[in-house]
């Protein structure tokens, strides 16, 4: 509450459940469960890019704009009428979103859409390089990741059929375009 992404609510309309999810730092983060009230939607159409299309389409481009968007969902304000739906109950009381809460059937849809509307004016500006969606993205193009190669460095040498094809993935996790059947052996039959 204190962020302001969530107040209390009298009449919800829709409620959810409060649950806890096992975070892999072993610590544990408070969800919701909108399983049901995603079920009850209609799915919104709207067209999420491709990663490898939006990749490729910064390659050779002399200066680039990126932008980390930490939390996104929580930047975009829901209509007063659509908070009662996202309603959640806990024994302090009954509490709604304010700003659009993760775990939405629709929220990914919802913020491309605002995403290209906001920057379609801005594309083509800014930035020498830098990491785009797990790329390392210049004007030469398209580099490995230092950090994906850091990882496989880092590993030790494979000693059994498991470690090889835990090497086999990071190394095509480097590779943009991988077709591991035609670059790799499988390992299943080493």
């Amino acid at each position: 509450m204190a962020a302001g992404h969530v107040e209390e609510i009298q009449f919800p309309e829709w409620l959810s459940n409060v649950v806890l999810v096992p975070k892999p730092s072993g610590k544990w983060m408070m969800c919701i469960d909108f399983r049901d009230f995603n079920k009850a939607c209609s799915k919104d159409f709207y067209l999420l890019p491709r990663i490898d299309k939006l990749v490729d389409s910064t390659s050779g481009c002399e200066l680039l704009s990126m932008m980390d968007a930490s939390q996104w969902y929580h930047q975009i304000m829901l209509a007063p009428k659509d908070r009662k739906r996202v309603s959640f109950i806990t024994s302090a009381g009954t509490f709604c979103y304010v700003a659009m809460p993760f775990g939405l059937k629709n929220a990914g849809a919802t913020y491309q859409r605002l995403v290209d509307k906001i920057f379609r004016p801005q594309i083509g500006r800014i930035m020498e390089g830098g990491r785009f969606l797990g790329f390392m993205v210049t004007q030469r193009g398209i580099d490995a990741n230092p950090l994906k190669i850091t990882a496989i460095l880092d590993m030790k040498a494979p000693s059994n059929i498991k470690e090889v094809q835990r090497l086999t993935g990071r190394l095509l996790s480097v590779d943009l375009y991988p077709n591991p059947r035609r670059r790799v052996y499988p390992s299943s039959k080493c």
